[in-house]
Order: C-alpha cells, then structure tokens, then sequence
C-alpha cells in the first residue's frame, strides 16, 4: 500500500519554504521531526503502511490503530493537553485501551455465513464454503471492500494463487496528521505569519483538539471511578514493605 507521492512542485515549494527559515527555526524543525513527530520515522510508516509486519513495538499499525493515535496526539495539542506527556507510543495497555473506546466504532461483522445444502463440487482457483455469505449493507464501502479481500485471499493462501498486478491501481492515502503539524509550527514558531489556509486548518484543528480533550478526561475519570487506582499499587508486593520507601 503506497501513501500518494509529493510531486516535483510540491517538493519544491517545500525546500524553497524550509531555506526561508533561518538557522533557529530550521534546528526546531529538525528536532520535530526526528524526536516529536514519530509517525514519520521509517520504521513507523513502514508499520502503517504493513500493518502485519512485526515491529519492536507493542501497539497496533492498522489504519484504524493511526487514526486513533492522531487523535490521541492532536488532543495533546489541546489547551490543557500538555498533562499528557507521553506520546502513543508510550502509554501503557490501558491508556491506549481508553482511547480505543472513544475513537473506534463499535466492531459490526461485515457479513455473516448461512449455510448452504447445495454446496457444488471443490474446484481449483475457485472458494471452498459450504456457507453462503450475506454482507452487512449498513457498512461503508472501504470496510466492505477490505472485508471481501480478505475473506479472497484466505483462499488464494491456501490454494497458493497469487493475484494478477496485486498492486495495480490500488490506493492508500492514510491518516493526515497535518492539523498536528501546523499547530507545532504555529507553536514552536517555524510558522510565523500562517496564510489563510494554515488558519483555517488552525482554527479546526484547535476545535477537534479540544473536542478529544474532553473525550478523553471524560474516559479517564469514568475508568478510575470503575477502578481502584490502589488496586494495581498493591498487587506490586507486601504494602508494608512498599511503604517504607
């Protein structure tokens, strides 16, 4: 899956705007993206980009896995939101477990299988169910669509077909995580006279910023009423012996 390539223009109006930057503003930049922006690292859109792939981190790369750590992320933005220090990547099971709840939709079955009497004879290149597949019109087509490719390639796996021109007109555009990036600029002053259309994607991104601010504190003070903060604390050991220190 292949993110859309900038083209030669567009690269150009990106090195002609970074050589406008003077020698302070040119350090922040590179500081962000080498140690704030970590969806950029190689080994992160890599991730993204195959999500199956074994990585040395802990957390989910699927596409709904990157919308949801954007959200987390732009909602460090918010005002207030510097509270939350660490980046995705490092919260703990639980934290990324409370951002599932707010940001993924409920899980609905793309289709369902009816079993069906009149199964025809097993040929080779063709599925092998004795099912009938019923799919769930209330989906959106992307969900369908990556519902029934891998329902296909189930079978070309164990059949061994591989797809004709796998990658042939197949798109991925991603997860923008452009809000978070003009609000950096804005922030650490890389962007210092923002044109109309970096206001404008300001003024959003300060809106939904806010609006997943008090999704997640909302979270976060429904699961400590849940549980008992001291709960995890105690089953470290003896509380006596903990408490000396």
């Amino acid at each position: 899956m292949n993110r859309k390539r900038p083209t030669a223009k567009e690269l150009g109006k990106i090195r002609a705007w970074i050589i406008s930057l003077n020698p302070e503003q040119r350090q922040k930049l590179r500081e962000l993206r080498t140690k704030v922006w970590w969806w950029r690292w190689g080994e992160i859109r890599h991730a993204f980009k195959n999500p199956t792939y074994p990585t040395r981190f802990t957390c989910s790369f699927s596409q709904k896995a990157e919308r949801i750590a954007r959200n987390y992320e732009l909602m460090r933005r918010s005002t207030g939101g510097e509270i939350f220090t660490e980046n995705y990547l490092e919260l703990s099971r639980t934290e990324r477990t409370i951002a599932y709840t707010i940001w993924s939709a409920a899980y609905e079955p793309p289709y369902r299988q009816v079993f069906d009497a009149n199964k025809k004879p097993t040929l080779l290149g063709w599925t092998d169910d004795p099912h009938r597949i019923e799919w769930n019109l209330f989906l959106d087509d992307r969900t369908l669509q990556e519902a029934f490719i891998e329902y296909i390639n189930r079978y070309r796996t164990v059949q061994g077909i591989s797809p004709r021109h796998r990658l042939k007109g197949k798109k991925f555009r991603g997860v923008s995580w452009n809000y978070i990036e003009i609000l950096d600029c804005i922030k650490f002053g890389i962007v210092t006279k923002p044109n109309p259309g970096q206001r404008s994607a300001a003024s959003v991104a300060r809106r939904l910023a806010k609006e997943f601010f008090d999704a997640y504190n909302e979270a976060i003070r429904a699961y400590n009423e849940r549980f008992d903060p001291l709960d995890d604390f105690l089953s470290l050991g003896d509380f006596e012996e903990i408490e000396q220190f």
